[in-house]
């Protein structure tokens, strides 16, 4: 895909009225736990699956990578999985545009995570240029923005990676 295509792939869905509705209700459900680990299962298993079609999965996707603890968990699992990386970045690209504002800079960093981990500069910084235009202060993508400015090659982040268990991510020690 070309540089323009992926930005249009990452520009906001028109919704409807009952749409909005619909992401404003799913929103307000998948807000209500707050154990970072029954939402990072739950995060996993609909990147992983691309099981994307409706609004309570969406929106379970996107208020858990919200939460850091899930969003590092998630980039911890496909530091552990490469094999999950190609369906998770498909899931991400397809899901930022239904991003609410509040979490686009969060599921667009994962997308550049995710990216990065692969090599795909082109797509990481995509990603991460509609991360800092959601948010110019979200630290993850200005970290990651940083590297990729200084060139450091990915194997510097899974070696982070590396250094940090999934338990250590879920608990928020990442």
């Amino acid at each position: 895909a070309s540089c323009d295509d992926l930005t249009a792939a990452l520009r906001p869905v028109a919704l409807s009225e009952p749409e909005h509705a619909l992401r404003a209700a799913a929103t307000v459900a998948a807000s209500a736990s707050d154990d970072a680990n029954t939402r990072l299962t739950d995060v996993l298993v609909a990147l992983v699956s691309g099981n994307l079609d409706d609004w309570r999965n969406r929106m379970t996707v996107c208020v858990g990578l919200g939460d850091y603890r899930v969003r590092d968990g998630v980039l911890r699992h496909l530091y552990d999985n490469p094999s999950d990386r190609l369906a998770v970045r498909g899931s991400l690209l397809g899901l930022v545009g239904y991003a609410p504002c509040d979490v686009v800079a969060a599921v667009a960093t994962t997308l550049a995570g995710c990216a990065w981990l692969d090599g795909n500069a082109a797509l990481t910084q995509i990603a991460l240029r509609h991360a800092q235009d959601a948010d110019a202060a979200y630290s993850l993508a200005r970290l990651l923005d940083r590297a990729l400015r200084h060139a450091v090659p990915p194997c510097v982040w899974t070696q982070s990676l590396a250094a940090v268990s999934m338990d250590d991510c879920v608990a928020g020690a990442a």
